[in-house]
């Protein structure tokens, strides 16, 4: 570890994240130099082309970071300049590697002996650049002018778009290239030859906007920068140019994706060169080096072969130039090129030898043919042109037909002009890379180089950029033609596949979104079916218990009800927790907001939870400034804070303790409920707040349905609050709800109460009177006529459907009625119609008894004129006093 820290690659990125100086810096530089001398490692020599800029920042990183250390390299990077011959540097054995650019391949043929190891830049920086307002946009717009740039190997790539565009150099004034790139400024020349990475940021301080002419836009695409060596450092040192060559990648890769890291380790290295200048080198070379596309260092045979025949065509290179050992490769190959050169000129010359014969064999019958048939071919011609331009013009496909070397458009039919927003005259002045979407160029360069070995290319996707900046996803393929002067044009069908990709997209959306949907349903199924599954077992155990006689004990007996019960009471706070998690996700639920005060609420929670906590031996406690007030709904609040209580004692170690307290924080109260429990795993926490998450709790023996935490959380979201929680392992957790205080606002004189009552097998105060209860359940009448048997003086009478159920109200006249909603043939609904109309019957109480306990139905219930609605089940106690309380008011 301490070796670690000591390294060059850990004080750098020490310094350059932490902000140290870099003379602090260049002092931990020193000491790391003496503290790890380099002769144990492999000394070598890199010669830069050009002095130290953000060109070659790879290799500064890879000595930076220790990717070459890692290698067993130590590595001196000499900066170049305008006296140094960094190819003479390593021929003359002074340095082992250097940076080169695709002129080396002249350098091979002068018998110089090089060897291309990676290439760097897959585009070459050499432009043309033209004062804007010269308004120049073409390289046939120089002919005549002056132009500074050299007519040798120093810039091939300009040489060869102006010889392409013009047919020949001769038509050009060249000066002797310098640096005086004020004289562009002052009009001295038209055009200069410079690097896209350096010279356009000294024209863009000055404010003086140029032209760039690049001759990748008119099909002369070369390499750029490359690493080389000499066959010497291959034949004798093999394994420590490949190690060379990886940790130099290896530095580019860090380089393209950590500007500012690397633009601090140049400027240390001693670059003239500003950070905003570096910067502006960074992001022009993103655009040659293509790190997110191609990978570093990939180099293709094709390419450096249509760069040889460029130098062939401007006097660089002799046509007899061969290829062959110039790119380094990791793994040689027997030469076997030269026997199969000779086996395809036989095979071409076999070919071509039986298609003569066979062509005059067939000479005489196809000559009297085409004879016979001239006029009706030239009448067919001329029919087939007329179709193929009413074709061009009016299909909806669009069509381009192009210059291949230079890509300009020669001709485009309507449907390409509504596509791009341009008019055949606009188009006619771009080529089609202009148009293109700057991410899908490469890819649109690389099928062009299909095209030109198969002769046809796509179909391929991209997107053209509108002329109103909008972008048009087409389809594209086509294929090479020759025109009546042997030029190579190429045919584009062009489909707009704007509307298929948006449906397409959101065909996915949307199968995605089903697929979601459908887990989550399994999942939810699955989670209530095994939450309702333990209680009912608990029930059923039981009940078969009582009913077969084998718990013949009172105790015994007395024990089974009471597991029947509480049972009983898990599945109806699970239903009830799930019916509110329903309502809250379909937006049908509703929030009674008031002003209150906390200290009554608090009070009230922890009175309701005391017994519980007793029980356990838990110490309960409360503490809140008492004038602290909240606009919340009084119930909900109170069931959030009753659940983490309970989540608090069911969660804790006997002993242990339960704080309820709250603070004020800001414009918000904080109420937070602490207990000394076991803690939860920080493995769980983030599945907290998600659907019958227990976490564990089942393990336990503890009861709970999973689900009370997320009514709560969105509980209070609902009440445009916020709840949190931390805890830790053995330790206890810590809950708290956040809620906005009230400022300014009336406080409710007065809020509901829980009472909190207990069954009493006393009977209640005598009461008398007649009720009928009208449900289609047998089990629930029975259990109605048990509870009935608690009112010996009140006469109870049962119908199953509210057609007889509304004959007997009328003979009997009841006191009171008992109806559920929904019963065989007439709903209770349309029962209790029914009654409210008949003068007869319209006095008497109608309470509802039903299982339907949406708060929509309860509400439409109430509305339509019960007097109350009780949900299944029913607390006996409540039903009780409510039926004793209503005949003692409403008896007739």
């Amino acid at each position: 570890m301490s070796e670690f820290k000591n390294s060059l690659p850990f004080m750098l990125k020490t310094s350059i994240r932490g902000g140290i100086s870099l003379r602090r810096w260049a002092c931990a530089v020193l000491f790391w130099s003496v503290a790890n001398p380099v002769w144990a490692l492999d000394a070598v020599v890199l010669q830069l082309k050009w002095e130290h800029s953000y060109q070659f920042a790879g290799y500064y990183m890879a000595q930076a970071l220790g990717y070459y250390r890692d290698e067993g390299l130590a590595v001196e990077l000499r900066e170049g300049g305008p006296g140094v011959d960094y190819v003479a540097e390593v021929v003359g054995n002074r340095a082992h590697y250097a940076t080169g650019t695709p002129s080396l391949l002249i350098d091979r043929q002068q018998g110089k002996p090089v060897v291309l190891l990676s290439v760097i830049f897959q585009h070459a920086p050499d432009i043309l650049a033209v004062a804007k307002s010269a308004g120049i946009m073409s390289p046939q717009q120089l002919v005549g002018k002056k132009i500074m740039v050299k007519q040798n190997n120093q810039t091939p790539a300009v040489l060869a778009m102006l010889l392409n565009e013009t047919g020949s150099l001769a038509h050009f004034d060249f000066l002797d290239q310098t640096n005086d790139l004020d004289g562009l400024m002052v009009g001295k020349f038209a055009a200069i030859a410079v690097y896209s990475t350096e010279q356009p940021y000294y024209f863009q301080q000055r404010g003086f906007p140029i032209t760039e002419l690049k001759p990748i836009n008119y099909g002369i695409d070369f390499y750029g920068d490359n690493l080389f060596t000499s066959e010497q450092e291959i034949a004798t040192h093999p394994e420590r140019a490949q190690a060379f060559l990886r940790a130099s990648l290896k530095g580019w890769a860090y380089a393209m994706a950590h500007p500012d890291e690397t633009i601090a380790v140049i400027k240390n290295v001693g670059s003239k060169h500003s950070g905003g200048h570096l910067y502006f080198e960074y992001q022009a070379m993103q655009d040659l080096l293509l790190p997110t596309l191609v990978p570093l260092g990939h180099s293709n045979a094709g390419r450096w072969r249509n760069i040889a025949d460029t130098y062939v065509r401007l006097g660089l290179l002799k046509p007899d130039y061969a290829l062959s050992g110039f790119v380094y490769d990791p793994n040689p190959t027997v030469e076997i090129s030269r026997f199969y050169r000779y086996l395809y000129v036989a095979a071409a010359l076999a070919g071509v030898l039986a298609f003569f014969i066979f062509a005059l064999l067939a000479f005489n019958y196809h000559l009297q043919r085409e004879i016979r048939r001239r006029k009706q071919m030239e009448a067919r011609l001329q029919l087939n042109e007329e179709k193929l331009s009413t074709l061009f013009q009016f299909s909806p496909t669009g069509m381009a037909y192009t210059d291949f070397t230079s890509r300009q458009f020669i001709d485009v039919n309507p449907a390409l002009q509504d596509m791009t927003g341009y008019t055949r005259d606009e188009l006619l002045t771009m080529n089609y890379l202009d148009i293109t979407a700057q991410e899908y160029r490469p890819d649109n360069i690389a099928q062009v180089e299909v095209m030109a070995q198969t002769g046809r290319f796509g179909p391929f996707e991209k997107e053209y950029v509108r002329k109103d900046g909008g972008r048009v996803s087409v389809l594209v393929n086509g294929f090479i033609l020759h025109d009546h002067t042997g030029r190579k044009v190429s045919w584009a069908l062009v489909e707009d596949i704007t509307a298929s990709k948006k449906a397409q997209q959101e065909l996915l959306l949307a199968k995605e979104a089903a697929e979601f949907a459908s887990r989550a349903k399994s999942e939810f199924l699955t989670n209530v079916s095994h939450e309702l599954r333990t209680p009912l077992h608990t029930i059923l155990g039981f009940s078969q218990l009582l009913a077969m006689g084998g718990l013949a004990a009172a105790e015994e007996q007395k024990m089974a009800v009471g597991h029947i019960m509480t049972s009983g009471k898990q599945l109806l706070g699970l239903i009830n927790e799930i019916l509110d998690l329903s309502r809250i996700e379909s937006d049908q639920f509703e929030l009674r907001l008031e002003t209150f005060t906390l200290s009554p609420l608090l009070d009230e929670t922890v009175a309701l939870m005391s017994p519980t906590a007793a029980e356990r031996g838990l110490t309960l406690s409360q503490g809140c400034y008492s004038d602290i007030a909240v606009r919340a709904d009084f119930s909900r609040l109170r069931q959030v804070l009753l659940n983490l209580l309970s989540n608090a004692i069911k969660y804790n170690r006997d002993g242990g303790t339960v704080n309820l307290f709250c603070v004020i924080d800001g414009d918000v109260v904080r109420i937070s409920v602490v207990d000394s429990g076991l803690g939860i795993a920080a493995a769980d926490q983030a599945a907290l707040f998600q659907p019958f998450q227990r976490l564990g709790a089942e393990k336990k023996g503890i009861e709970g349905t999973g689900i009370g935490l997320v009514v709560c959380k969105r509980l209070i979201e609902a009440m445009q609050g916020s709840i949190h929680f931390n805890s830790t392992i053995g330790v206890g957790s810590h809950f708290w709800v956040d809620l906005p205080i009230a400022v300014g606002e009336k406080v409710a004189e007065s809020l509901p109460v829980v009472q909190i009552s207990a069954f009493s097998p006393s009977c209640p105060e005598k009461i008398s009177g007649r009720v009928i209860y009208i449900d289609d359940c047998v089990i629930n009448t029975n259990v109605m006529r048990h509870v009935f048997r608690r009112l010996p003086d009140v006469e109870l009478l049962i119908r199953e459907d509210a057609e007889s159920g509304l004959a007997q109200i009328c003979q009997y006249r009841p006191d009171l009625i008992l109806m559920d909603i929904n019963l065989p043939g007439m709903s209770g609904l349309e029962a209790l119609h029914l009654l409210k109309a008949n003068p007869a019957t319209a006095a008497i109480p109608v309470i509802a008894v039903s299982a339907a306990a949406m708060p929509n139905v309860i509400k439409e219930g109430l509305q339509a004129g019960f007097l109350a609605y009780l949900t299944k089940p029913f607390d006996v106690a409540e039903l009780i006093a409510l039926v004793s309380k209503t005949l003692a008011k409403h008896r007739v």
